[in-house]
């Protein structure tokens, strides 16, 4: 809907996020009150779920929700999910007369939840009536035997470099380094100082060796929990078992809803992502906001419970100054990329998005380098080894382009665009068999990739094979009716066997598909120039520097039309043009 209305720009789809998650912080406050001990107990604070709301509406670790599309989808789980659980505390109400209705909506909306995110369906577990067991766990089962048909019962595929590398020989080890990724999800939530958009390909590094202080940290915090918990439920009694049971279920809220990302039952695509956290930090924030008013309630600490107020109010405080300024990172794509930096300076991703940007704006020395770098992280990201290898492509260095694609397409052997890439650097080498080979693999692949067929074009026009060029050429408007350079070739082919009507033809019918494309205007130009309809001629000269005023070669064979028309001493020959030399080379 949103690209509907406003296609791509940005401000709108923020907007919207920024209304859901609003929407989603004021259902807190019932979420929160749902989970409040019961009135008569001596345990409930009244102040809880306005300052569990405050301190849910202000978590920095939302921003990456908030600010990215792909964060949508667990902001819209998030809010399924709050109004699942609203509806299932209405239907547990013993005073409720349509108990039914709302456990059907409950049912209803956790199925809509789950088509979110996956976390959407974790809100079953928390609900605990024994008399809707066999309801709840029947609604279960169907909800997920649907989300396994819509990934057709598949495990998800993804690169190496996604998910973290753990080590394969020490049993101890890999949970090891599983439970440090757990710590890290939960300090995210308790200080979130560092973050960062992307936490994959080296930016958190594995757990190795038993020199490695981060897993005497890990052994000391799984002591700690279970001792700390111990502890509080001993100073419990029997009597305040209620309390203990609301704490439990807050504790749920933590843990449950983090299940499906925490990489035990499927592999994610992902080390570590703070938009995971979204629906987790409601329980969390519950927690704080509850340890934080007993502190302040309790008869020891009475006579400082302006403390804590204090406290509570500069996290609060804390919290909206990072959320303003992780925003800010998340303006331009140039931000955001140097702030990750910063966090994760072995990431290779983001060395790779930096050279991107560097190509693209024309710093081609500091692409290299970034290009360079990532590549010296992890040397087999074939993405950067691709990319790489088209700037020395464009550098005209085909050997040094060459031995990276074959780099690139010996990691991932379906790396299409590295295969089509191969192909036109071998053709530039002058190896046509090799590039025909290499195009065919790409083909096999992508059996509809327009480039390839495109490109592949070109090596047999190279190889002075027009008639398989053309077929070729013919393959790529097929699959891609806008393919503005396959459309080019074609009428200069046509008009160099000396079918200029031919060539007109086809001219227009591109034009019925690409009516200001400046390449086309510019091959029927030259057509009618050698047809002698100069005016036509300049008619279309007009029209292709109007759409790409910026291209000299328009405006030079404009002005020689104009002086060989003034004349009347037409050369035709020096205004031809030839097909178009450059190979559609893509980058990732």
């Amino acid at each position: 809907m949103n690209y509907m209305f406003n296609e791509l720009q940005p401000f709108h789809y923020h907007s919207v996020n920024v209304l859901l998650h609003g929407i989603v912080t004021v259902l807190s406050m019932d979420f929160y009150s749902a989970m409040q001990p019961p009135p008569e107990s001596k345990m409930r604070l009244v102040n809880l779920p306005f300052w569990s709301s405050l301190l849910f509406a202000c978590h920095p670790v939302h921003v990456d929700a908030v600010a990215s599309i792909v964060g949508r989808a667990e902001i819209i789980s998030a809010l399924l999910y709050i109004c699942s659980f609203l509806e299932y505390c209405k239907a547990a109400k013993k005073t409720c007369s349509w108990k039914n209705l709302h456990l059907l909506l409950c049912i209803s909306l956790s199925f809509m939840a789950l088509a979110a995110k996956e976390q959407g369906v974790t809100v079953i577990n928390r609900l605990l009536s024994i008399k809707r067991m066999g309801t709840l766990l029947v609604a279960f089962i169907i909800i997920t035997m649907f989300r396994l048909h819509l990934m057709a019962w598949t495990l998800p595929h993804f690169s190496n470099g996604d998910s973290q590398a753990l080590p394969t020989v020490n049993f101890v080890f890999r949970i090891a380094n599983r439970m440090y990724i757990y710590l890290l999800n939960l300090w995210i939530l308790f200080c979130p100082s560092y973050l960062c958009f992307d936490y994959s390909m080296g930016c958190i590094e594995p757990i190795q060796t038993i020199k490695d202080f981060r897993l005497w940290l890990i052994l000391v915090s799984i002591s700690i929990f279970p001792l700390l918990a111990w502890m509080k439920k001993r100073r419990w009694s029997v009597e305040n078992n209620m309390n203990f049971r609301h704490l439990l279920l807050a504790l749920s809220g933590v843990v449950i809803p983090f299940v499906p990302a925490s990489n035990v039952f499927f592999t994610v695509g992902f080390v570590l992502a703070e938009r995971v956290l979204y629906l987790p930090s409601l329980g969390f924030c519950w927690i704080t906001a509850y340890f934080a008013l007993r502190m302040k309630a309790s008869r020891r600490y009475r006579s400082n419970k302006n403390l804590f107020t204090g406290l509570f109010c500069f996290t609060l405080a804390a919290f909206t100054c990072r959320c303003i300024l992780q925003n800010n990172q998340w303006l331009d794509e140039w931000t955001l990329f140097t702030s990750g930096l910063s966090v994760c300076p072995n990431n290779a991703k983001i060395h790779y998005n930096l050279g991107k940007m560097n190509a693209k704006a024309g710093r081609r020395d500091e692409a290299f380098k970034c290009y360079k770098k990532a590549i010296a992280l992890n040397g087999d990201y074939d993405f950067a080894l691709n990319n790489l290898a088209v700037l020395f492509l464009k550098a005209r260095h085909y050997v040094n382009a060459e031995k990276l694609l074959q780099r690139a397409v010996a990691v991932n052997h379906e790396f299409t665009v590295g295969w089509m890439n191969l192909g036109t650097v071998q053709t530039k080498l002058n190896k046509y068999r090799e590039a025909e080979m290499s195009y065919r693999i790409a083909i096999y692949y992508q059996p509809n990739c327009a480039d390839c067929f495109y490109n592949m074009g070109n090596m047999y026009n190279s190889n002075n094979d027009s008639e398989n060029a053309v077929v070729l050429w013919l393959k790529a408007i097929k699959t891609n009716q806008h393919h503005a350079e396959a459309w080019t070739n074609l009428i200069i082919a046509a008009r160099n066997w000396g079918s200029i009507k031919l060539a007109l033809r086809i001219g227009f019918l591109a034009l019925s598909v690409l009516p200001a494309h400046d390449k086309i205007h510019f091959a029927i130009a030259n057509c009618y120039g050698l047809w002698g309809d100069y005016h036509r001629s300049r008619i279309h000269f007009v029209a292709a520097i109007r759409s790409n005023p910026k291209v000299k070669k328009y405006h030079t064979s404009l002005k020689y039309l104009q002086r060989s028309w003034r004349n009347e001493r037409y050369q035709p020959k020096n205004i031809q043009s030839d097909l178009v030399p450059q190979s559609h080379l893509r980058k990732n």
